[in-house]
């Protein structure tokens, strides 16, 4: 089957750093988020600001995370390995 791509004239990008999955029966929740370290009056704290949200099927969630690791695959072999 061939997929073509629909323009979305109201799509725009956001910028995440962290992630948090929840989920319920049927359903997984993926909000991405944007992390930075701060300073309060008890110290260090990672400050954490959800951005957006997506919420997707099981089985969506798996063909996701299958296209995440094949991306991160094809990134590794053209700019070498992604240290953590």
């Amino acid at each position: 089957m061939r997929v073509a791509m629909l323009p979305a004239p109201g799509m725009g990008t956001i910028y995440a750093n962290a992630f948090q999955t929840t989920f319920a029966r049927g359903e997984i929740l993926l909000t991405a988020c944007v992390s930075r370290n701060e300073q309060d009056q008890q110290g260090p704290v990672l400050a954490v600001q959800p951005q957006k949200a997506i919420g997707m099927s099981p089985e969506s969630a798996k063909r996701l995370a299958a296209a995440l690791v094949q991306a991160i695959q094809q990134y590794e072999a053209q700019y070498g390995e992604i240290i953590l």
